[in-house]
């Protein structure tokens, strides 16, 4: 049976290993961990997981990304696969973007960073 996936999507590459590096100390080999720096690139990983059996159960996006923002990114997820969790890890939310995301996207966490490791246990636990 194939692992699930958590996949993180930030622009910042030590953001995006300290979250792998958490992930892989709390939940071992229960999962398969993916990053990613931009939306475009999360896309196709999410593409090549569900070609090779992988399901995308969790996404981790930063908000302010060049290119496509992280809102924008969970709206479309949440068009095109609502079945994938999503999370926004972010140091820069406003109020118009965190209703636009809850409500279009039906994000159930945001994480300010700086984030503790309780905090992201605890989103992904719930």
């Amino acid at each position: 049976m194939s692992r699930p996936v958590i996949l993180c999507v930030d622009d910042e590459q030590i953001i995006l290993k300290s979250l792998k590096n958490q992930l892989q100390i709390m939940f071992g080999d229960e999962y398969l961990y993916e990053i990613a720096e931009n939306v475009p690139d999360a896309l196709e990983i999410i593409e090549e997981m569900e070609e090779d059996g992988h399901r995308v159960q969790i996404v981790i996006s930063d908000l302010m990304m060049p290119g496509i923002r992280g809102d924008d990114f969970m709206v479309q997820l949440q068009q095109e696969r609502p079945s994938i969790k999503k999370i926004m890890l972010t140091g820069h939310m406003d109020e118009n973007s965190l209703r636009r995301v809850t409500q279009e996207a039906k994000l159930r966490f945001w994480i300010k960073k700086p984030w503790t490791q309780q905090q992201l246990f605890t989103a992904l636990r719930d």
